[in-house]
């Protein structure tokens, strides 16, 4: 699942939910070091999970991905972002800590 979260005034809000993963796949794929997507294609198949021989999650690092909005690059856009909130991009910080890594994706998203 895709969710969008939102925080207003200390509440967190679920904004929309869907039942993809396009630009989430290849993110959690590069994490965890698995073929996501092509489990998933061999999965429609019927092809057991067994015959990819998968290793268990590690847990030696964590994965941040952040969005890439375009506020710096196109001068006089708007920059209030609503429901669409019309990335250009997104970026992925790896590190051992949850910090570092989130430090990471501000630097790579251009904040």
């Amino acid at each position: 699942m895709n969710v969008q979260y939102a925080l207003k005034d200390g509440e967190i809000y679920v904004l929309e939910v869907n039942p993809r993963a396009s630009r989430t796949v290849p993110f959690v794929a590069k994490v965890i070091g698995e073929p996501i997507a092509k489990i998933d294609r061999a999965s429609c198949r019927a092809s057991p999970l067994s015959n990819f021989k998968l290793k268990p999650m590690p847990s030696d690092h964590v994965g941040v991905k952040e969005a890439v909005f375009p506020f710096a690059r196109f001068p006089g856009v708007d920059t209030v972002l609503g429901p669409e909130m019309r990335s250009t991009g997104e970026v992925i910080g790896l590190d051992r800590s949850f910090e570092v890594a989130f430090a990471k994706s501000q630097l790579g998203g251009g904040t």
